[in-house]
């Protein structure tokens, strides 16, 4: 009798995994890109199109099918789109030591301002800072007494001219004091 040897080749594949994030907001002039990447598998998205990538910049809600001989995996993300042709660069702390850094609270702002309010809060609720000028600067004192280290919350509201129409924005957050 003979013998007869023979081979095989076996390859291990995962089940495709895909998570395309949590749901955002993105800037119209800024798109981003979702990435449905797995190895060997074919992709479906929401307009029919089939790569690993999708660059998005418009608003809407956007789903892939990722499916591989080990099964299928899919996700959705819901895009909203706004105009960012009008951005604040706010800090989340300031130091107020007499070192000349950071010594105030204060935004930049890459547009012209239209109408601007901002109220810094303590951490009671009770407030302790107003301006209606975008070019504030709080040295974190309450009627002439410096106010003690630690978190404070702000309220800003503003509008700007986007070239179509003026558009109003409100914006919430904590910035810290250290001393």
């Amino acid at each position: 009798c003979d013998t007869d040897n023979d081979s095989i080749q076996a390859f291990y594949t995962d089940k495709p995994t895909v998570d395309l994030g949590h749901d955002t907001i993105i800037c119209r002039t800024y798109p981003i890109t979702l990435v449905a990447l797995n190895e060997d598998a074919i992709y479906k998205w929401s307009d029919g199109s089939n790569d690993p990538y999708k660059i998005v910049s418009e608003e809407g809600i956007y789903t892939v099918d990722v499916t591989n001989p080990c099964g299928k995996a899919k996700d959705a993300i819901r895009i909203g789109v706004k105009d960012c042709n009008c951005m604040i660069f706010i800090p989340t702390a300031f130091t107020p030591n007499r070192d000349q850094l950071n010594e105030g609270f204060r935004i930049k702002t890459t547009c012209e301002i239209l109408d601007f309010s901002i109220t810094i809060f303590n951490r009671w609720g009770g407030e302790i800072y107003h301006s209606e000028s975008e070019a504030f600067t709080w040295d974190c004192t309450y009627g002439g007494v410096a106010s003690p280290s630690g978190t404070y919350v702000y309220v800003i509201d503003y509008s700007f001219n986007n070239g179509r129409e003026v558009i109003w924005e409100s914006l919430r957050g904590k910035v810290l004091l250290l001393k």
